[in-house]
Formats: C-alpha cells, sequence, structure tokens
C-alpha cells in the first residue's frame, strides 16, 4: 500500500510540473455579434410622412486605397533621366501652388550648395582722406648788418600773424684799403723816411711797429673808397717811393629773416616800414621746406 501511494503522488506532482509548466495557447480574438438596437413600433402613417420629409442623402464615393506600385519599388535609383523628369515635375508642382509676386524657392540641394560657394560680402574700401593743402609763400629778408635791425623787422612780422624763423652768419666782408710803404728793415731808416715824406708837405702817415710782417714800415692812411687810396699813392709815389694798397676785411655778424605767407601776406606797406632805413635790404623768394 505505502508503494502504491508513494506511485500516485509522484505521478500527480509530474502532472502538476507539466501543467504549469505548459504554455498558455495564443486565444483568438472573439467577435461578438453587433447588437442591433431595439425598434420601436411605428404606424404605417408614420412612416409615409418621415418618407416624405428626409432628403435623400447623395451617396459618398468609395475610399480608395493609395498604394505604392511595385513599379516604383523596382525603379534604378542611378537613373539620372528619372530624377531629372522628378525634380522637373515637382518644380512645375511648386510654381502652380506659388501665389502670384512670390518667387520660386531653390530647392534645398541647390541653396546648400549656393551658402558654401557664396563669397563673404565685402566691405566697400572707404576712401583715403586727402589733406587740404594751403597754398603758402616763402621769403627770407636780408641782410641785416645791425643786429637791432634785424630785431626791429621780426617783432613787425610777427605782429602781422607771419612765423618768423632768424640765420645768423658769419661773413668776411670788405671793410675799406689801406696804403703803406713796406718794411725799412730798422727802426732808424722807417724815422728817416717819415722825414722826408714830411718834407714833401705829406702828413697823416706813421711807423708800424706792432705789425710783425709790416713792422718798421709806414701807413699811409686807411679809405674806404678805392678812388682815395689810389689817389694817395700817387701823390707818394712822385717822391720816388713804392707804396702798397692792400684791401682790408672783417668779419660781422650778418642776419637773416626766413618766414612764410599763407592767410596774412606781407602787404606793401608792411615791407615798406621794415625796410626804411636799410637801402640794401631784399626780400628774396625760396623754397617752402616740407613739414
Amino acid at each position: 500500500m505505502r508503494s502504491l501511494f508513494l506511485v500516485l503522488l509522484l505521478a500527480n506532482l509530474v502532472v502538476l510540473l507539466w501543467w504549469v509548466q505548459k504554455p498558455e495557447p495564443h486565444s483568438a480574438e472573439t467577435i461578438l455579434p453587433s447588437v442591433a438596437p431595439e425598434r420601436e413600433l411605428q404606424l404605417l402613417s408614420e412612416r409615409i410622412n418621415d418618407t416624405a420629409t428626409v432628403t435623400p442623402t447623395p451617396e459618398i464615393a468609395p475610399i480608395t486605397e493609395v498604394t505604392q506600385g511595385a513599379d516604383l519599388l523596382e525603379a534604378p535609383m542611378s537613373s539620372m533621366n528619372n530624377d531629372a523628369a522628378i525634380n522637373a515635375a515637382e518644380t512645375a508642382t511648386d510654381k502652380a501652388a506659388l501665389k502670384p509676386g512670390e518667387k520660386l524657392a531653390e530647392n534645398s540641394v541647390n541653396s546648400v550648395a549656393d551658402k558654401l560657394n557664396a563669397k563673404p560680402i565685402e566691405k566697400p574700401s572707404e576712401k583715403p582722406t586727402t589733406k587740404t593743402t594751403v597754398a603758402r609763400a616763402c621769403y627770407t629778408i636780408g641782410p641785416f648788418r645791425d643786429a637791432q635791425f634785424a630785431k626791429d623787422a621780426i617783432r613787425q612780422l610777427r605782429e602781422k600773424g607771419l612765423k618768423v624763423d632768424e640765420r645768423v652768419k658769419v661773413e668776411r666782408e670788405q671793410s675799406g684799403y689801406r696804403v703803406y710803404l713796406p718794411s725799412f728793415g730798422s727802426r732808424d731808416k722807417a724815422t728817416e723816411a717819415a722825414a722826408q715824406l714830411a718834407t714833401h708837405d705829406i702828413r697823416d702817415y706813421f711807423v708800424i711797429t706792432d705789425e710783425a710782417d709790416k713792422e718798421n714800415g709806414i701807413s699811409l692812411g686807411l679809405f674806404r673808397q678805392k678812388d682815395g687810396a689810389i689817389k694817395r699813392m700817387a701823390s707818394v709815389r712822385r717822391y720816388g717811393f713804392k707804396p702798397i694798397m692792400e684791401t682790408r676785411y672783417r668779419e660781422q655778424e650778418i642776419h637773416w629773416l626766413d618766414y612764410s605767407e599763407t592767410t596774412a601776406p606781407l602787404s606793401e606797406n608792411g615791407w615798406r616800414e621794415i625796410a626804411e632805413g636799410i637801402p640794401d635790404l631784399q626780400r628774396l623768394s625760396r623754397d617752402c621746406p616740407i613739414n
């Protein structure tokens, strides 16, 4: 009995295990029949009246499904002719859909290509500004041998609004002529010659003692004009002497004034005021310096 009980128990466990692991069958979708609504009882006369008042409903055309043909799937994607035809059809459709006054938009491929190839908008270069040059004239006034005359001219020019620059040059200029008798070799001989000049009524002479190259000579005078020096030589030469004429020089500061005219030129009256009392004063045109 015990063995039978164990066999039955084992069989039940096997069946239970099989039942638990058994997959559930797919349940079929049950379609319930539609229940028609209950219809109320209606008299024959009411139905006739309803039929007369109801407007017949127009028939609605059946909607047909748009399916893609198998030919579209089988068409080769690499055909350039088909692509061109499709693009042409799309362009025509777009043109037909546009409103009046609107422009046809470029397709996306051409728009991207144009954006990639588009050059940046260049800003128009500004024209260089040119400086307005004011015409000016430049002059030099001089020479001023007197420093005070130069200072007065500078003041007058600046009072007239002119910019003035002063230049000072040391020049060697002729100061006159000297007539003399060369050295006699000794002081005694020079004194003896001077006594002879006195006997011929020749005055204004002296024995030279402070100049090395003319020491023991006799100076016969200094002359501003050359004609006076020549006459002196002639008067001494007649008595057997051999006088010498020498040109004398001196160093002197010469002042020159440089100025330029722009909006306030120097008038003729202004120039006459500056040149008054200076007979050899000149106004010379010159090149203007580059600033």
